[in-house]
């Protein structure tokens, strides 16, 4: 009986030993795992509760991309939206719940926490797009607003979509030179650093004129051009970016020989421009004066204003 207690307090000692060890290891754990979540949990929380405020002063947020929206739907004039336009509410404080946005007709957040996607092709808008609305959705990918009655010239600020591939103003009114190149500000007026990503460009069947921008051939990833039925003048810039296979600049006041760049296109693409010459149209070039703009020299001042 002695041996047993004996076996039994060493037994016993050894087990406390044990877990006295457990314990103190336990211990030490959670007090590392607390010193490093705790600090984590205390930003977590002071983000999610800070001032709202903080939300308006960022240029990157669907609070602002709502913002802009609805300053541009107050800027259009005399139109009649269907039922599906009530989803446009500037009813309230917009930071109630910003995520509603990306429901809103003609809308689309596709992965990720900003606007992506404006598309309103006929549906009646009028009037025009002022500055500092769809130019302050930095986040668009997509803007399609074909077949509208929209007018006047575009804002300067529409550069600022940096991450624009899609550009589809097509079959409205809108006038004046399509994005002024200005030597004294080459930087701010080159459409290759403000939309390096541009896939599609389509201002088919507006009033714009002056000459084709000939930053636009420094598109690299640049493959459908529609400038038909508007009144550009001018040459035509040494378009050669391989991805370009759908061109269209017919009916338009162009002038000179057509680049040998784009001489594999069909004559369709240039015809209505009676100054034009070269191949593919059968008109040969004689005492041309106007020659191709390239790509790679200075931008022109450009001429014509907004009307």
């Amino acid at each position: 009986r002695n041996l047993d207690i004996m076996y039994t307090t060493k037994k016993s000692t050894k087990c406390d030993g044990l877990t006295t060890s457990t314990k103190r290891r336990s211990s030490n754990f959670l007090s590392t795992t607390l010193n490093t979540i705790l600090p984590i949990i205390f930003i977590f929380v002071v983000v999610l509760s800070g001032p709202q405020q903080a939300r308006l002063v960022s240029a990157d947020d669907l609070g602002t991309d709502a913002s802009a929206l609805l300053a541009f739907k107050r800027n259009l004039t005399n139109l009649v939206f269907d039922e599906r336009f009530g989803s446009w509410d500037e009813s309230g404080p917009i930071l109630t719940n910003t995520s509603a946005v990306c429901d809103w007709f003609g809308v689309h957040c596709i992965g990720t926490n900003r606007v992506t996607e404006l598309r309103l092709p006929g549906v009646g808008l009028r009037g025009s797009i002022a500055a500092s609305t769809l130019g302050r959705l930095t986040g668009l990918e997509t803007l399609s607003l074909r077949h509208n009655a929209l007018s006047g010239p575009l804002p300067a600020d529409l550069t600022n979509c940096r991450s624009l591939k899609t550009l589809n103003l097509s079959s409205n009114a809108f006038s004046g030179t399509f994005f002024r190149e200005d030597s004294s500000n080459s930087s701010s007026n080159d459409l290759s650093a403000s939309w390096p990503g541009l896939e599609a460009l389509d201002l088919s069947v507006n009033d714009f004129s002056g000459p084709i921008p000939s930053s636009l051939a420094r598109l690299a990833s640049l493959a459908t051009l529609h400038l038909q039925g508007n009144n550009f003048s001018g040459a035509i810039p040494s378009f050669s970016q391989p991805p370009l296979e759908d061109l269209n600049l017919a009916d338009n006041a162009l002038e000179g020989s057509i680049p040998s760049s784009l001489a594999g296109f069909s004559a369709d693409a240039f015809s209505g421009n009676p100054s034009l010459c070269g191949a593919p149209l059968s008109t040969q070039c004689q005492n041309v004066s106007s020659s191709p703009v390239s790509a790679t020299s200075s931008p022109d001042s450009g001429s014509g204003s907004g009307s």
